[in-house]
């Protein structure tokens, strides 16, 4: 009977272990800090062991670990009960994760052992972000194998891993490329980094050479986190301080240039913005008073219409906004309201939708309107600039504080009409002295006498001509009449205009020149009628004309 006793005492105890090497089995922690790592495996020369060295990807959203790993055959063959588990740092790798029910493998046989290809699912864990960020900071994989019919247990541990992952490749693959200052609305850039499980940080930043004030404000200083496909998302705005002051001259870029860095690692990528989205504006007089500022108001091709939509959108919907259209006189403190000047209709209001502000309208008006102001300024080379605000209150006036956005302020140039062509002087008169009667009477044509005048002429900055002509021939008092040839600068007159002068210049320019007056008699004059020691005179005819428009002529 006591043999007996110790027979089933003996056999209890044999199940009590078999369960406990079960209920261990399942339950493993790692006998000291971290176990120790398994000798590399190879499958060749028959070793057990890890054959390379556990690794993250990122596939289609999803983070999977890979790695391989050499077992003895008999652990697949029989029962093939095999599981995965992840000692992490956050206890001091005493805890193991089982991940067993995410992990899929091929296998390769030679001889007694198997090479498992093992691909684990992370990301369909149930405490997956836990688990990834566990892992960052330090891990190491375990391959737990036991078989029937003895659950016996065999274990293969990896190198521990220190959870840093160093960047290849960072590049920003979305931002604005225009934006306004604003203190009320962020704008959003992302970048792709690679690898996907990279641990180093992701710092963004922005500059730039023509606004050495720029201070870009970035959510959390501009460091960001990268999600499990690699994406770094960032959010900034630049303060509307930022554009109180520079003007920007340029009629081709919206504001202006600015860089936005971000980095991960030894890494870096850059994109070109502009900040202001408000290009320069030139123009001339005569297409200012005719068609507007901008030409028939559009207004669309002065600003930036995706940032200005960008911009609506990102604005707090609960509130409502005003737009203001400002203009600043050169070196002035503070910007002068539009609205307030004749001539501008529409410099502001509700801003219900983005196009709003395109209604601004400039044209002539009497009296000391913004295109007479802003043709004098750039006369005197103090050109104006206007800038968009957007106000979170109604109002006509300058009040920084209530500023929610605002654009950069442009240059306007408006270079004035250019005056027309004036004829200021024209030869009194050519005195060609005393003749002899023989000259007269019988012709000469050896025989010419000359006389110097002056013409000048005024803003010769057009497509002119001077002619002149002879309206009657040389006679004296009771109408006798000479039969001769009288030549400008080797021109001969006659009742018809003829060109003596011309000119055509696209600037400012003055002319002026001598003219030889010659009075010719040819050899058949037949002036058989002449009164001695009389004064015989003619009239020439003067007149400028100007392609546009004409000018009156002078006698």
């Amino acid at each position: 009977m006591h043999k007996s006793k110790i027979k089933y005492l003996i056999l209890f105890l044999c199940a009590f272990l078999f369960a406990s090497s079960s209920f261990f089995c399942e339950h493993a922690t790692a006998s000291s800090a971290y176990p120790t790592a398994t000798p590399a495996g190879d499958l060749d020369n028959g070793k057990a062991g890890f054959t390379t060295q556990p690794y993250t990807v990122s596939e289609n959203g999803q983070t999977y670990l890979k790695f391989n790993v050499v077992i003895s055959y008999q652990n697949v063959k029989y029962n093939n009960v095999i599981d995965i588990t992840i000692f992490t740092a956050y206890d001091n790798f005493q805890t193991a994760t089982w991940v067993t029910c995410q992990a899929s493998y091929t296998h390769k046989e030679k001889g007694n052992y198997s090479e498992l290809a093992y691909t684990v699912n992370l990301s369909k864990y149930k405490d997956s972000t836990w688990l990834m960020d566990s892992m960052r900071k330090g891990y190491f994989v375990g391959v737990n194998t036991y078989n029937n019919p003895w659950q016996q247990q065999t274990n293969y541990y990896s190198n521990k891993l220190s959870g840093q992952v160093s960047s290849a490749q960072i590049h920003i693959n979305s931002a604005p490329d225009t934006i306004f200052a604003s203190s009320e609305q962020y704008n959003s850039a992302s970048a792709q980094v690679t690898p996907a499980n990279t641990t180093d940080p992701v710092q963004w930043s922005a500059y730039s050479k023509s606004l050495t004030s720029l201070n870009a404000s970035f959510l959390n200083n501009g460091k960001t986190a990268v999600d499990s496909t690699g994406k770094s998302v960032t959010k900034f705005s630049i303060p509307v301080q930022s554009l109180f002051t520079k003007v920007n001259p340029d009629t081709k870029n919206y504001g202006f240039p600015f860089v936005l860095n971000v980095q991960a690692g030894k890494n870096t990528d850059t994109k070109n913005l502009y900040l202001g989205g408000l290009r320069a504006i030139e123009s001339s007089e005569n297409d200012s008073r005719a068609n507007g500022l901008v030409k028939n108001n559009t207004w669309q091709n002065v600003i930036d219409q995706t940032a200005l939509s960008q911009l609506f959108k990102g604005l707090d919907k609960s509130k409502r906004y005003w737009y203001e259209w400002f203009y600043w006189p050169e070196n002035a403190v503070s910007p002068v309201y539009l609205g307030n000047v004749s001539g501008v209709t529409s410099a502001g209001g509700l801003l219900q939708n983005e196009l709003d502000p395109t209604k601004l309208n400039i044209k002539n008006a009497s009296g000391n309107d913004f295109i007479t102001q802003a043709v004098q300024a750039t006369k005197d080379n103090k050109p104006l600039s206007i800038q968009l605000v957007i106000y979170s209150n109604n109002c006509q006036n300058w009040q920084p504080l209530s500023i929610a956005a605002v654009s950069n302020r442009a240059q306007v140039k408006i270079s004035p009409a250019p005056q027309m062509p004036e004829l200021t002087s024209v030869p009194e008169g050519f005195d060609f002295g005393t003749i002899p009667v023989s000259v007269v009477v019988n012709g000469d044509s050896t025989k010419k006498y000359t006389a110097q005048g002056t013409v000048a002429i005024k803003n010769a900055n057009h497509t002119w001509k001077l002619t002149a002509s002879q309206s009657q021939p040389f006679s004296d008092a009771d109408g006798n009449h000479l039969n001769t040839n009288l030549l400008l600068n080797g021109v001969q007159l006659g009742s018809s205009p003829q060109t003596i002068y011309s000119g055509n210049s696209a600037t400012p320019a003055s002319f002026n020149d001598s003219v030889q007056g010659s009075l010719q008699f040819p050899n058949d004059a037949q002036n058989k009628t002449v009164n001695v020691n009389r004064s015989y005179s003619t009239t020439i005819s003067w007149n400028l004309t100007v392609a546009d428009p004409a000018i009156s002529s002078a006698h």
